[in-house]
């Protein structure tokens, strides 16, 4: 099976996206845990 780069590069970069997005909520769940006693 044939990979096309542009399809690879759009899924990888899609994939990123979504490990932003939670790696982001992660450190703000955390951020906002620290701050309550």
């Amino acid at each position: 099976q044939n990979t096309n780069p542009a399809q690879a590069a759009q899924s990888y970069y899609q994939g990123v996206q979504v490990w932003d997005t939670k790696w982001q909520d992660l450190l703000t769940k955390q951020t906002l845990g620290n701050r309550i006693p």
